[in-house]
């Protein structure tokens, strides 16, 4: 309902600004020339509307000029003026409507990028400070539990140098796409490194959050694409039955964390619960 009253909302602001526009036009007469005003309301079109439905609002705005002449009292030589002036001035309407509409999408693609790993097409460390850092605060406000993990690929710099870093490139991806398949839809994914992945898992327990995360780090090792390879999984997790306020303290301790099952030894989940208890879930 909220996505329908959103549109009708934007089509009445779209409608009823280029009939303003026209009732102005009509009422100064042929001396002032106001048509450039058309473009405020096809300004909106073209940033709320797709591209046909803002094309089709620059013809509305088109006829809506070209009738406010005609109330006014312009004539013309011939009548065929009347057909070539509406085409021109809907032409102009068209091409800066269509213009502002491939700047909204080419702005819009910029954005993604920025915050989108290249070659995983997971978020990048930007997205998941931005993503998970709203999520956190909902958690925070709302005095509910959360986790961040990071995940590392044990022995990963020995598949670039053995195999080269097209497969190295092509193992990224299939974890990428693994973690997405596994993880829930309210979980945020980035890779923040070579080989390191984060995960922020919000209203999650400290117990559910090692249960998933083992699961992880299993289908890893059961993962085709490591059959032949030496690699494996270290997982370091920070879980708050309160979330805290900040995402950089909760990226900071995952990290130390998963550096400490590295150093233990590798291929195993380290989930610390950070929330008033101070004890720990290790596998």
């Amino acid at each position: 309902m909220k996505i329908v009253s959103t549109q009708v909302y934007n089509t009445a602001t779209v409608l009823i600004g280029i009939l303003a526009v026209g009732y102005i036009d009509y009422l100064t007469g042929l001396e002032i020339r106001i048509f450039p005003l058309y473009f405020l309301p096809l300004a909106r079109a073209a940033t709320v509307f797709s591209r046909t439905a803002a094309v089709a609002a620059s013809i509305f705005a088109a006829t809506t000029w070209i009738l406010a002449q005609y109330l006014s009292g312009r004539e013309y030589s011939s009548s065929y003026i009347w057909g070539v002036n509406f085409v021109t001035q809907g032409i102009a309407f068209v091409l800066v409507t269509t213009l502002i509409a491939s700047l909204r999408t080419a702005l819009a693609r910029e954005r993604a990028l920025s915050r989108t790993d290249p070659l995983t097409g997971l978020f990048n460390s930007r997205a998941l400070y931005e993503i998970a850092g709203a999520e956190l605060t909902l958690c925070h406000r709302n005095k509910r539990p959360a986790a961040l993990a990071f995940i590392d690929l044990d022995n990963f710099k020995q598949v670039n140098d053995s195999f080269g870093h097209g497969r190295g490139d092509t193992l990224l991806r299939n974890v990428a796409n693994l973690l997405t398949n596994t993880l829930r839809s309210t979980d945020v994914i980035a890779r923040v490194g070579g080989d390191e992945f984060a995960i922020f898992l919000p209203e999650i327990e400290a117990h559910h959050a090692h249960t998933l995360l083992e699961k992880i780090r299993m289908l890893l090792q059961q993962f085709p694409d490591f059959e032949d390879l030496p690699i494996s999984a270290s997982i370091g997790a920070v879980a708050y039955a309160n979330a805290p306020s900040t995402l950089q303290d909760m990226m900071k301790e995952a990290d130390a964390h998963m550096y400490t099952v590295k150093a233990a030894g590798k291929n195993r989940v380290n989930v610390k619960s950070s929330a008033h208890t101070g004890d720990s879930a290790n596998a």
